[in-house]
């Protein structure tokens, strides 16, 4: 069973220990304090959420997300989205690939193959490797869902741009660095990457 107090005097532990980091203290000193925490949003609602924003703006996804509200309701629902019109989904702004993902989930979650309430006895490790099994879900997405929907403490994202270009903001990597260079720039915040990676995001808004 997750334990939300505990989370919040982690992260609490967290961000007193970022502020005393030489590379981010200026950082967590100007920004507001992090308010990363597990999301209350239904399962399959983070889902959607998680493929719509899969290699476009933020804006963009924004505008996307509200149209399949206004369309399925907010949040969405499993049996929302298989009752709409798949061809009215598609019209919100998805991609044919995009549709085909959501729609396998939350067919998925109705048949009862898919269940939260299991993914969240995991711990990390094996969570990452039961979401990785979610078609449609690369790298990238497991990681948001792990920060942003699970609330674990210790994830980092590579491939995340907006991680990249705060690292090299920070002079951690230069302009030609690989995965591996972000991934051991961000090991010195371990065992708190998620928490780093929020104030990492908000040095580049």
């Amino acid at each position: 069973m997750f334990d939300l107090d505990q989370y919040l005097a982690e992260r609490k532990v967290a961000i007193t220990k970022l502020a005393q980091c030489k590379v981010l203290s200026g950082i967590v000193a100007t920004e507001p304090e992090c308010d990363l925490a597990p999301s209350v949003r239904p399962f399959f609602a983070t889902c959607v959420n998680t493929v719509v924003n899969q290699l476009i703006s933020y804006k963009a996804a924004l505008t996307i997300e509200g149209r399949l509200q206004n369309l399925a309701g907010d949040p969405i629902s499993e049996q929302a989205w298989l009752a709409a019109d798949q061809e009215a989904l598609r019209a919100c702004g998805l991609s044919r690939s995009k549709l085909l993902y959501c729609t396998l989930i939350a067919e998925q979650m109705v048949a009862g193959e898919l269940s939260e309430q299991a993914l969240w006895q995991l711990p990390t490790a094996e969570l990452a490797k039961q979401l990785q099994q979610i078609k449609g879900f690369g790298r990238w997405s497991v990681e948001m869902m792990l920060m942003f929907h699970f609330g674990r403490l210790d994830v980092f994202a590579p491939q995340d741009v907006g991680l990249q270009r705060a690292l090299l903001n920070l002079g951690l990597v230069d302009d030609q660095a690989t995965l591996q260079d972000y991934e051991a720039a961000a090991q010195r915040w371990a065992p708190y990457r998620s928490v780093a990676s929020w104030y990492l995001w908000q040095s580049v808004k």
